[in-house]
C-alpha cells in the first residue's frame, strides 16, 4: 500500500496529467515549407540591384533616426488576419503576396487590415513558370518580379465598391485567371536589409527597416523550437526551409515578433516571439516599398 501510494505522488511531479501543465504544450505544424535558396549567380545578381538603387538607405535612416523602445505594425494598423498556406510549399509566395505586398498597400492607406484588401496569392501559384507553386520558391524572386509587372488583387475595394478580380488560393496551382480589365498594382519598391551578401542583417537593420517599411518577409530553419509549442524562440536551426513575416519588436525583453501563416493553431494565435540573438540566422530579409523612393546618398 506505502508503495502505491508512492507511486502516484511520483506521476503527480513528473506527469503534466497529474500536476501541473507544460509551460508550452507541443502543437504539431499544421503547415507547409517551401523555401528554395538563391543560387549564387542570383543571389549576386539581387543584391547588386539593392545596392544599385538603395545604397546604404537603412543605415542612412538608421544613423538618422532615434526609434521606439518598442514598435509593433499591428498598433498602426497595418498587419492582415493570420493566414493558412496549407499543405503546400508555397510559404516563400503566400509570404510575399498575402503578407508583405498586401500589408505594404495597407500601410500606404488603400485598405484595411481585416482582409478585405488582399494581394492574390492563387495569383502567383497560377504562374507555375515564373514561381514555383507548391514545390518550392524564393520570396525575393516573387517581389522582383511583382516590382517590375505588378501583381493583381484577390479583393479590394474603392468609391466603387468591392471587387474580386482573382479566385481566393487553392494551396494548387492552375491555369491564369486573370479578368479582363483587372487592376494591375504596382509596387514602386523593395530591398535587402542587409546591405551585403557576407552577414546578415543586425538587429539594428531590422529594427530600422520595419519602423520604416512595415512587415518585413524573413527566411527561416523551421524545425527546432519554431515548429512547436507558444514560448519565445531562443535558437534558430540553419536548414533554412520557411518564409515568414516579422512584424513587431520589443527592446523591454529583447525580441521580435514573427507572423507565421501556418493558421492560428500555430504559437499564440499565429505569432512567436524571437529574441534579438537568434535572429542573426535569419536570411534573405526584405522590406516593400509601395511610393516612390529618394535615390541613395
Amino acid at each position: 500500500m506505502k508503495q502505491f501510494v508512492c507511486l502516484i505522488l511520483a506521476l503527480a511531479f513528473v506527469s503534466p496529467a497529474f500536476g501541473q501543465d507544460e509551460k508550452d504544450p507541443p502543437k504539431a505544424v499544421v503547415g507547409g515549407k517551401g523555401y528554395v535558396p538563391l543560387t549564387p549567380a542570383k543571389r549576386a545578381v539581387l543584391y547588386a540591384k539593392s545596392l544599385r538603387e538603395h545604397g546604404s538607405r537603412i543605415e542612412m535612416l538608421r544613423r538618422n533616426q532615434t526609434l521606439p523602445a518598442a514598435f509593433d505594425c499591428r498598433d498602426n494598423g497595418w498587419v492582415l488576419p493570420v493566414g493558412y498556406q496549407g499543405q503546400c510549399g508555397s510559404c516563400y509566395l503566400y509570404s510575399t503576396s498575402y503578407g508583405t505586398m498586401s500589408q505594404a498597400w495597407v500601410k500606404a492607406g488603400y485598405g484595411k487590415p481585416d482582409g478585405s484588401f488582399v494581394m492574390s496569392p492563387q495569383f502567383g501559384m497560377d504562374r507555375p513558370r515564373d514561381f514555383g507553386g507548391c514545390n518550392g520558391g524564393n520570396g525575393t524572386e516573387v517581389i522582383d518580379w511583382a516590382v517590375n509587372n505588378g501583381w493583381i488583387a484577390e479583393t479590394y475595394i474603392d468609391a466603387t465598391g468591392v471587387h474580386n478580380d482573382y479566385p481566393a488560393y487553392q494551396a494548387s496551382s492552375g491555369n491564369d485567371r486573370t479578368k479582363a480589365g483587372a487592376k494591375v498594382w504596382k509596387l514602386a519598391s523593395w530591398g535587402f536589409v542587409s546591405s551585403s551578401t557576407s552577414r546578415p542583417a543586425t538587429t539594428d537593420e531590422i529594427k530600422t527597416a520595419l519602423f520604416n517599411f512595415g512587415p518585413l518577409n524573413v527566411s527561416l530553419d523551421a524545425g527546432g523550437q519554431f515548429g512547436n509549442g507558444t514560448g519565445t524562440i531562443t535558437s534558430l536551426g540553419t536548414s533554412i526551409d520557411h518564409e515568414i513575416e516579422l512584424v513587431a519588436y520589443d527592446d523591454s525583453d529583447g525580441t521580435f515578433l514573427l507572423k507565421n501563416q501556418w493558421s492560428t493553431d500555430w504559437g499564440n494565435n499565429g505569432y512567436r516571439k524571437l529574441t534579438y540573438a537568434a535572429a542573426s540566422r535569419l536570411v534573405d530579409v526584405f522590406w516593400v516599398s509601395v511610393s516612390p523612393l529618394p535615390p541613395p546618398a
